[in-house]
């Protein structure tokens, strides 16, 4: 969806981020070669679908083993948040 707002905003003359910042989710491979460069927010999503699973099956009454901490989500700060190389 960021990349699609960047691109619309960029189709209407903005310049990006002089004119918007833009702030993706997910950390997609295609944000870091996306022009300018696409800042994120990049979470462990293997990590949050395992945790997921786990508590599911502790709710149907399951027993599971107990799973190592994950990453906090991050910010990746981009040029498209206006950083400086």
């Amino acid at each position: 969806m960021a990349l699609a707002g960047a691109r619309a905003i960029q189709s209407r003359g903005l310049r990006i981020p002089e004119d918007v910042a833009i702030i993706g989710h997910d950390d997609l491979t295609v944000a870091k070669w996306f022009t300018p460069a696409l800042t994120t927010v990049s979470q462990d999503v293997e990590g949050l679908g395992m945790r997921c699973a786990t508590r599911l099956l502790t709710i149907l009454g399951e027993t599971v083993e107990e799973l190592e901490p994950f990453e906090n989500p991050r910010l990746e700060v981009r040029e498209s948040a206006g950083r400086q190389n």
